[in-house]
């Protein structure tokens, strides 16, 4: 991870080095701007608290109608610009057309320059198929990409999310319409007023299943009066072929919609499971990396799955966007994936051994799980996470780091909580920005286990000969500890020594500074974190280095703070710290890991990962883009 980059010559000039994979808090000082998926920016003097109702982020607008790219696709990744989508969108809901593919396989369509691949349907050769999906865009752009052959592929735009618009809200699913399409018009299908959506609803989310269909074609479901027979919302490759997908449709005054088929009578069944409206406590969403959120098998029994705090997903989601695919099903008939405790609905209609997946919008339980079932028989599900909901209480559900390579520049309105350098490029040195850093973080939105305002100091043990200043009594720096090493001296000829008492009291005076000379004015009320790296100062004696982290520990509890843990990887940790005796003060107590560049998804597997000092790992920390810079963000592990 990156960190301190103009300050490297100072520290290099001012305490022995020890190079190393440099991973600390701090992000870049580079100026930033907000990436896709956040919320904007505010310098550090920002004052104005987060609204408690719904973020300014992750807001829907749908299209007036639907827009339509298509092309040829292959294995190669094709980067497409959506029509209709500004620049400044961060994500887009999408319907995917495969037709005429050359071979068996699965589309996917994710972010320019992403490596994963997460299958968004399956495709057979020769038959079309669709599946609908939402997808983070960078400058109105995406990539589709096949696993094998080639197809003609349609992307059907419904909207995009950006700093304005509707918020959501789920419903209890409910059919709207179950009958027959006829082949010659559309009918009519009103969704306002109706199974919880207000009039005034600005779009909703529909399952549309199609049955029995009277030969080969599609179906489409748009605002009513829009005609736009491209807009594809599912294919139907033969006679009698059932088959559903997800519909993102506007809502125009009139609050209904128009379901049509391509020429050939159908069994149609629309459910709405949640609308958009300009309420202001609705929710907001967030694209997640497209990473595995549950791998598990489904059955004619209902299971709980758990998909907060895996994949992607913060715990403090209030509902979820997934690609749920199943595979080998030993029996034909459906599966259903929704809200734990609803009633049990199609998602999906499969046949035997069928591969075949569905998008669906689904409710969080508080327990982070949902649930699933099959009609009959067994096989695998996979759940991927495509984005999720938050409301205003916990802003995207991650926190975020910052010290004195951001002062002045923009820093991130979106964290659940925030983590302030105290320190400048060394430990013995004050962050110029801290106040207003500070005062960034006591607005964060809170909603996870961390609390809003934490606080990071630099562990650093540069030895006698190489500090500036160094112990030669047990009086250093205006602090005489009691010190469990016994007595700190001189050495012949009046030299300071590298003791372990000398080292305690260095490590003192560091902490003691830190909660009396930093303009920290009340540093009982925050978490204090140590960061222990390689790059920092520190003999090749770890168990020096250990003495010094105690007299941290003993310097910040003398000037009141109580909660006091750790920051580092497992390998500079190893090198800098060694193993923790049960007998230290540093024993038992909690970590936060860093990951280096990553992924939330990443960050939160990395939660699993044991504690560097004996303890539990409470937070984890990955890299990310943040506008045209980077940006630390952190996971609360609890």
């Amino acid at each position: 991870m990156h960190r301190f980059t103009r300050a490297l010559a100072t520290i290099a000039a001012a305490v022995v080095v020890s190079t190393g994979f440099v991973v600390g808090p701090v992000a870049s000082a580079s100026a930033a701007v907000p990436a896709a998926g956040t919320t904007g920016a505010t310098t550090a003097s920002a004052t104005t608290a987060p609204a408690t109702t719904a973020p300014g982020f992750g807001r829907y607008t749908p299209l007036a109608a639907p827009t339509v790219w298509r092309g040829t696709v292959r294995t190669t990744p094709t980067t497409v610009t959506l029509p209709g989508i500004p620049a400044t969108a961060t994500a887009a809901t999408l319907v995917v057309q495969v037709a005429a593919p050359t071979a068996a396989g699965v589309v996917s369509v994710v972010p320019v320059g992403s490596a994963d691949r997460p299958p968004l349907q399956d495709y057979v050769r020769g038959r079309a198929v669709a599946g609908a999906t939402t997808v983070a865009v960078s400058g109105g752009r995406v990539q589709v990409v096949l696993s094998a052959g080639t197809a003609t592929v349609s992307l059907v735009v419904a909207g995009s999310y950006g700093s304005s618009g509707s918020t959501y809200a789920p419903v209890t699913p409910a059919s709207l319409f179950s009958g027959t399409v006829a082949a010659t018009r559309p009918t009519t299908v009103r969704v306002t007023g109706r199974a919880g959506v207000p009039v005034g609803a600005t779009a909703a989310v529909l399952d549309v299943r199609v049955s029995s269909p009277a030969g080969a074609g599609s179906v489409s479901v748009t605002a009513q009066g829009v005609s736009n027979r491209a807009a594809v919302t599912q294919a139907f490759s033969s006679k009698g072929l059932s088959i559903a997908n997800t519909a993102t449709v506007r809502l125009p005054a009139s609050g209904a919609v128009d379901v049509r088929t391509s020429g050939v009578a159908s069994g149609v069944t629309v459910t709405v499971v949640g609308y958009w409206s300009a309420k202001a406590s609705g929710l907001v969403f967030v694209p997640a990396d497209g990473a595995r959120v549950a791998s598990t098998t489904v059955s004619s029994t209902v299971q709980r799955v758990r998909v907060a705090g895996a994949g992607g997903i913060p715990t403090t989601a209030r509902a979820a966007v997934l690609t749920a695919r199943t595979k080998g099903l030993s029996a034909s008939g459906w599966f259903h994936v929704g809200a734990a405790g609803a009633a049990v609905a199609t998602t999906q209609v499969v046949a035997k051994s069928q591969s075949l997946a569905a998008t669906v919008t689904v409710p969080i339980a508080p327990t982070g799980t949902v649930q699933t079932r099959a009609k009959a028989g067994s096989g695998a599900l996979n759940l991927d996470a495509v984005g999720y909901f938050v409301d205003g209480t916990s802003g995207v559900g991650t926190g975020a780091d910052v010290s004195y390579p951001q002062c002045g520049s923009a820093l991130p309105t979106d964290q659940a909580f925030g983590v302030v350098g105290v320190n400048a490029a060394l430990a013995n040195t004050t962050n110029p920005c801290f106040s207003s850093q500070l005062a960034w973080a006591g607005l964060s939105a809170g909603g996870t286990a961390q609390p809003k305002a934490q606080l990071y100091v630099l562990f650093a043990n540069p030895a006698a000969a190489a500090a500036s200043t160094w112990p030669t009594s047990n009086v250093f720096k205006g602090y005489a500890p009691k010190n469990p090493y016994g007595s700190c001296s001189t050495r012949a000829g009046g030299k300071p020594q590298n003791s372990p008492a000398c080292s305690f009291l260095y490590g003192y005076a560091l902490g003691g500074d830190d909660t009396t000379k930093r303009g920290v004015a009340n540093p009982g009320s925050h978490r204090w974190w140590i960061d222990v790296e390689t790059q920092f100062s520190h003999q090749t004696d770890t168990a020096l280095n250990r003495t010094v982290l105690e007299g941290m520990i003993a310097g910040l509890q003398s000037g009141g703070a109580k909660s006091i843990g750790f920051y580092s990887t497992a390998s500079q940790w190893a090198t800098v710290a060694g193993v923790v005796p049960k007998t230290s003060t540093a024993y038992g107590r909690s970590s936060w890991i860093a990951i280096g560049p990553g992924t939330l998804a990443a960050a939160q597997k990395a939660c699993s990962a044991p504690g560097l000092a004996g303890g539990k790992t409470a937070m984890t920390q990955y890299v990310t883009t943040f506008g045209k810079t980077t940006i630390d963000r952190d996971v609360s592990c609890t």
